[in-house]
């Protein structure tokens, strides 16, 4: 009789309901063994560097978009650990951005649960996973097509100030954003007057209304 490998998974979301719903999926599958959670970026690395799991399903918007940075951190305290996004953020902005930071794949929430399961096994087998939207537009950067999203100024934006954009667009202050990112409220002060020059905001009315359309569009792209 052949024997089956067995693959620990970690889950890393702050929506407990995902969590849940991720557990009950992957109990179904031999395979693939649920070996704990976390909700926040600190437990996670916290718990991933006393386990041995082989692959991490996080998503990209726990704690604002610092699952870029958690991704970062991961691959360097865990080196052989695969990361796969599942994320409520669009895939057209952010999707290239988490394979730079490190990651092996990107799946839209939206995704029917057999493709959960396909992106995880791809991805465990050290194979990138896209959606064929991804894939098109991947291949179409490495011939030369510039996608329309990448032109727009907000693809100037470091990860950081990301994550300052969506703290502001949920209507937080700067003390709060400076308590959630962990930096100081001189830096978020900082970060603020970064993304008004490159957005080209004049004012900082202007960069709320430009922060809450953003997180909005993002909630109605989920939703739709």
């Amino acid at each position: 009789m052949i024997q089956m490998n067995t693959y620990r998974v970690f889950l890393i979301d702050d929506h407990p309901v995902t969590l849940s719903g991720l557990r009950a999926l992957f109990t179904g599958e031999p395979d693939l063994l649920v070996d704990g959670s976390a909700t926040s970026s600190r437990e996670a690395i916290r718990l991933m560097e006393a386990k041995a799991a082989d692959l991490a399903i996080l998503d990209v918007g726990i704690g604002g978009v610092a699952g870029l940075d958690l991704i970062q951190d991961l691959r360097i305290r865990v080196p052989k650990l695969r990361i796969l996004c599942f994320s409520g953020h669009e895939e057209l902005f952010y999707a290239e951005r988490a394979l730079r930071a490190g990651a092996f794949g990107y799946l839209m929430k939206t995704a029917t649960p057999d493709l959960v399961i396909k992106a995880a096994r791809t991805v465990l087998r050290g194979q990138v996973y896209l959606s064929d939207v991804m894939g098109r537009r991947v291949l179409g950067r490495i011939v030369g097509a510039a996608a329309k999203l990448e032109r727009a100024p907000i693809s100037s934006l470091s990860n950081r100030e990301l994550q300052i954009i969506h703290h502001i667009g949920e209507s937080r202050d700067n003390r709060q954003i400076a308590r959630l990112t962990g930096v100081s409220l001189k830096t978020v002060e900082a970060h603020r007057s970064r993304i008004k020059d490159k957005l080209s905001l004049r004012s900082t009315s202007d960069l709320i209304r430009f922060a809450t359309h953003w997180v909005q569009r993002e909630d109605s792209f989920l939703e739709g």
